[in-house]
């Protein structure tokens, strides 16, 4: 080889090794990609759930109709849409949708933007869904889809799990059942999370014994994701033959405590609580809930005088010295108000 010809070879050799191995790293993505497309195929022929990650949301169109939608990535990889239509059973219920007005062009943005702001509280969710439909443009010489467009829906998902879980003759879940809920969203009107298949909402007064300044505090105490204990307090169904569920989120976390009880907190003992709640049950006659923020429990004070309580002037956010009298067999503590330690808001001196 002349010698003109070897040191051209030498100078160029460094991209020959590029072009090589970004020849090799183009190979290997073909066929990872060749493989979880057919996955989803797959998938697709055989009604086989499939979970993606929501990334981020956008606008899907249908006809003259829009609505937000989810893009959600399976293994990192392939790209899924889902349509708010197709997100929960009951999407206008979620909303409340059903008072908005459709007619008008402001009436029509107005649902998106409510449908858009929902959806971005969804990021980071792992979502099952079924695969309704696929389009792929094959070109190039890598044989791979330039373009392409799956079509998701968590809700068909979520219905399957439903008759699996929830068949009248042969229920997998039922009443009293103590079962995990994945945290579908959270907001200061509470949380909608995931039974098995069955989307429920927990109001904000009735997802923690915790004392609460205000119900946007629920943000920083749960992430969508989360997996929360909750006691399927009701099953039925709607005149649609739908499963209907209501949950207890404070009761299952008491029951978690029994535990502790008579062990790390024990009968006579004293401790502060913060009063999280004072209801009058009978005329004369209040109970005060309180939580032993030390302990993580939920606690009561059985019912008692109202003049006790007014004479006080407790309210919700202060903070009491107690003393532990007993459990219950739901795992909440009865305990007796000593004295003032903390006003909500300010400290005794």
């Amino acid at each position: 080889m002349p010698k003109e010809e070897q040191k051209n070879l030498e100078r160029n050799e460094p991209t020959i090794r590029n072009i090589r191995r970004e020849g090799r790293a183009r190979a290997a993505f073909q066929q990872e990609f060749i493989t979880k497309w057919n996955a989803v195929l797959s998938a697709q022929k055989y009604g086989e759930f499939l979970y993606g990650t929501v990334s981020s949301v956008t606008t899907f169109s249908a006809g003259d109709a829009s609505c937000a939608a989810l893009e959600v990535l399976v293994d990192g990889t392939i790209k899924a849409t889902i349509p708010f239509s197709e997100i929960f059973r009951d999407g206008e219920d979620v909303l409340n949708l059903k008072a908005a007005d459709t007619s008008t062009e402001k009436g029509k943005k107005e649902i998106l933007n409510r449908q858009k702001a929902f959806c971005e509280r969804l990021y980071g969710l792992e979502v099952p869904f079924l695969v309704k439909e696929t389009y792929a443009d094959r070109a190039g010489d890598l044989d791979l889809p330039n373009d392409y467009f799956i079509l998701g829906s968590r809700k068909d998902a979520l219905l399957e799990m439903e008759k699996g879980n929830f068949d009248p003759d042969h229920p997998r879940i039922l009443e009293n059942d103590l079962v995990n809920a994945t945290v579908v969203s959270v907001s200061y009107r509470g949380l909608v999370v995931n039974v098995e298949g069955v989307d429920v909402r927990i109001p904000s007064n009735r997802v923690t014994g915790r004392y609460l300044e205000n119900f946007n505090e629920l943000e920083n105490l749960y992430q969508v994701g989360d997996e929360i204990p909750v006691i399927i307090t009701d099953v039925s169904q709607n005149d649609k033959g739908q499963v209907i569920l209501q949950v207890d989120s404070r009761a299952a976390h008491n029951y978690l405590k029994k535990s502790y009880q008579g062990t790390l907190l024990k009968e006579g003992q004293q401790c502060l609580a913060t009063i999280s709640n004072v209801v009058t049950k009978d005329a004369g006659k209040i109970t005060v809930f309180l939580y032993l923020d030390q302990y993580d429990m939920s606690a009561f004070t059985g019912v008692v005088p109202a003049s006790a309580i007014q004479n006080e002037g407790l309210r919700a956010g202060d903070v009491v010295r107690v003393t532990v009298i007993g459990f219950t067999d739901d795992g909440m503590v009865y305990v007796r108000i000593r004295s003032m330690h903390k006003r909500a808001g300010r400290t005794l001196r």
